[in-house]
Formats: C-alpha cells, structure tokens, sequence
C-alpha cells in the first residue's frame, strides 16, 4: 500500500504537474499571428512624430511617417538572389537555451514577435539560424542575433542591394565643426533610444524573411532585428 501511494506521488510530481505546466503556459498560450497590425507591435506614435518632424523635408518626413504607419520595408529584391532556408542555429544558442527561451517569451509578449507555429505560418517562410550573445555592459543581459547573411549565396542580406543603403557615421569633428560654426551658447547631447531596432516595424510584406524555428515551432520576427544590413540605416535616416 506505502508504495503504491509514494509510487503515484512520484508519478504526480515528476510527470502531471510538470505536463500540466507545459499544456498551461506553452499550449494555451495565444499564438500571435502574422496579420497583426502594425500600430500593435511598435510604441512609436504617428501624431507625435507627425508633428515633431513638421519642418523636415518632405520626402524624409514621408519615408519615417509611412514607415511608422504601414511599416519599414528591408529593401530585399526577389530577382537578386534565391532563398534557401537554414533551421539549423548557432551553438550559442543551443549553449544557452534558457536565454533563448526568456527572449522569446519576452518578445511574444511584447507583440514584437509572431508564433509559435507548429506548421509554416506561410508558404513562402524564409528560416534563418540565430544565436546570442551577452550585452555589453550589462550583467545578465543577452541579445539574439538572426544571421540574415547565411546561407552565404541565398540569404535576406543577400538580396538586399549595398548602394542604396550604404551609411556614413557621423565623425567628431563632424560634431566640432558643427559647434564652431554655431557658435557659443550651443550645447550638444547624447542620449541612447532602449530597443531602439526593436521599436521600428516590419513591413507586413516582408514579414516572411524574418522566420526563425527553435524546439521545432517556428517564429517570425515583426520588428527589426539584429543581423539585416539595412537595420544600421533605419536608425541614421534624416539624421
């Protein structure tokens, strides 16, 4: 009798709560879908913007507010390259599941990430490997990066032209020159945007370059991600 019941605690403990607390937290939990709006998955506000880049020039003011409102395209050409698909991730990754888990969980519950999906949410699902790596700085923190540039030959990033999208960083003596030719009184700031690349959205069209698959679901970023060339550019437009 004293065996049977410690037997059937055993059970109870090391198989149905932790089976009930995958069916709660994982099964029952909402899948976010591909269609979601994009005014739902950025904190970037049209109104404000509209009126703080009133005296911008027009096409530049037209790129960000468009961008804000429909979504940033990531300037891939289909007839430039052909897709192939890798599943297969970064060690990094598969080193620090617990990492990928919390990033994951963290992102689907901020409306910046779609799935997860048993199935190809759609057809067409371009899946590139990711990994992660710590931040600098900041004890315990981590960033993923999608490598949109592997497959070398037929990857995102190989499709997307260079030209059109090359940066200049602004220099210190760029920022020198500036204050001379202001004269005194000027003053100079530096300030730092949180998740700056996780604020801007994804065009829905271009949504189907940014799939991701971990423990056999897949995901589909919504937002800009680490790893797609042109991320550096959305953030220096207009500056």
């Amino acid at each position: 009798m004293c065996v049977g019941v410690i037997y059937l605690f055993f059970f109870f403990c090391a198989v149905l709560v932790p089976l009930a607390f995958y069916c709660f937290f994982v099964l029952a939990r909402p899948t976010l879908g591909l269609n979601t709006p994009v005014a739902a998955v950025t904190p970037l506000v049209l109104e404000e913007f509209t009126r703080e880049l009133a005296a911008y020039p027009l096409s530049k003011r037209r790129y960000v507010l468009d961008g804000i409102r429909l979504g940033f395209r990531v300037g891939w050409e289909p007839d430039r390259v052909s897709l192939r698909s890798r599943t297969s991730n970064m060690r990094s990754a598969s080193d620090h599941p617990d990492v990928v888990d919390a990033y994951l969980s963290s992102e689907l519950a901020a409306r910046r990430v779609a799935g997860p999906f048993t199935n190809l949410p759609v057809p067409l699902l371009h899946v590139s490997p990711f990994g992660v790596i710590p931040k600098n700085h900041q004890l315990g923190k981590w960033r993923l990066i999608l490598d949109l540039s592997s497959p070398a030959g037929h990857s995102v990033n190989d499709g997307i032209p260079k030209d059109p999208y090359s940066l200049h960083y602004v220099k210190v003596d760029d920022a020198i020159r500036a204050l001379v030719d202001l004269g005194p009184g000027t003053l100079m700031a530096k300030f730092d945007v949180k998740a700056a690349y996780r604020n801007i959205p994804i065009h829905p069209d271009d949504r189907y370059l940014l799939g991701m698959k971990w423990r056999d679901r897949f995901y589909v970023d919504l937002v800009l991600p680490f790893g797609l060339q042109v991320g550096p550019v959305y953030l220096q437009f207009g500056c």
